[in-house]
């Protein structure tokens, strides 16, 4: 464990480039909230990825809208309509 905040539990670590990696869990619900890690083009450049409107699955929450932020110039937000994991499909709302 690195810290705590009113958000969630954040844990530290290295990716296998050996670049530091963050990650916030919400501890009451179980799910990643948030990810910080380096770009492995650019170390300097921070990428972080966001998980929001979560879908109760068999499969646990999965996450229907996912916003990147790469650097300080680039975001991505995908918004999912649909879920298939292992043929059986989910409807995103």
């Amino acid at each position: 464990i690195l810290q705590e905040d009113p958000k969630g539990i954040w844990y530290a670590g290295k990716d296998p480039n050996g670049n530091g990696v963050r990650f916030r869990i919400y501890p009451n619900k179980q799910r990643l909230e948030r990810m910080e890690v380096q770009n492995p083009e650019d170390p300097n450049e921070p990428i972080i990825i966001t998980y929001h409107s979560f879908l109760e699955t068999v499969y646990g929450p999965m996450a229907q809208r996912v916003d990147i932020q790469q650097g300080a110039a680039s975001n991505y937000i995908f918004q999912f309509k649909r879920i298939v994991v292992n043929g059986e499909e989910m409807l995103a709302g």
